[in-house]
């Protein structure tokens, strides 16, 4: 009934549940309450770490109403380089935890792919939605491509995030138990036993909702039933709009012609 509510408020309301909905797709982040979707969609739009700042939106990927200097503060965030000799040293396992279909990372700055790898990153950034693009090997000159991804920085949630009632909330990926998991499969010997290893023990590494969770079946059910309606409800309510601003237009117009004409007598 929440979701169902903040979409047919529209505004607002409705792009906090399509963000929502976004992420329980994807399965990266917590199921909400009931409790907390009406607190996202109707409450103050100030930022529920700091209760200080404004905030338009959710912040993306982590669908928490967060402003930006909480965000991008140390203590909220922080980054996992895909470079170096640390990386060079578990590229896959990395790889499989940071692109991942419930990863909650925000990726930033572009990457070059070495000679070496681009036979087995190459295929995989693809499979995987990461950005790809392909540059000369000197720049300002024609010569061989080179490959690179737009994953060289990717921003995870430092820890668990409760909110302002104590409800678990974001994402169910956080930056302590990503490094951990990466050191993890480590100890399997080949991509396709690191892959299934990824795949069990997921959801028992980082204690979150499985995939088979109901939850989040129900809540995008919900907002998919509901979006239709309210798109039709939103289009009639500006449909009536534009047409009493249409009506006040040629209301005002007679009554400028009308006094035109008394003036002309």
């Amino acid at each position: 009934m929440a979701m169902k509510a903040n979409v047919m408020h529209g505004g607002r309301s409705k792009l906090v549940m399509e963000q929502i909905t976004s992420g329980l797709m994807k399965q990266r982040i917590h199921p909400p309450s009931s409790g907390r979707l009406l607190r996202l969609g109707m409450a103050r739009n100030v930022c529920e770490i700091c209760f200080t700042n404004r905030v338009l939106q959710l912040r993306e990927p982590y669908c928490l109403q967060a402003c930006w200097e909480c965000t991008t503060s140390k203590e909220m965030s922080k980054n996992i380089r895909k470079a170096g000799p640390l990386f060079q040293s578990r590229r896959m396992e990395t790889n499989i935890v940071l692109d991942g279909p419930r990863n909650c990372a925000k990726k930033k700055k572009w990457r070059i792919i070495g000679r070496r790898n681009e036979h087995e990153e190459v295929p995989w950034a693809r499979s995987h939605e990461v950005r790809l693009d392909y540059i000369p090997a000197v720049l300002g000159q024609i010569g061989p491509l080179r490959s690179r991804s737009f994953d060289s920085n990717n921003y995870l949630w430092r820890e668990p995030f409760y909110d302002s009632s104590g409800e678990l909330a974001g994402p169910i990926m956080t930056y302590n138990s990503a490094l951990a998991f990466i050191d993890f499969l480590t100890t399997f010997s080949t991509t396709e036993m690191k892959e299934a290893a990824y795949e069990r023990y997921f959801g028992m590494w980082f204690n979150v909702p499985g995939i088979d969770d109901t939850r989040y079946s129900k809540l995008v059910n919900a907002f998919s039933v509901t979006y239709d309606r309210a798109e039709r409800e939103e289009e009639a309510r500006n449909e009536q709009h534009r047409m009493r601003v249409r009506d006040w237009r040629r209301e005002k117009i007679s009554k400028m012609g009308k006094l035109l004409e008394l003036l002309g007598k």
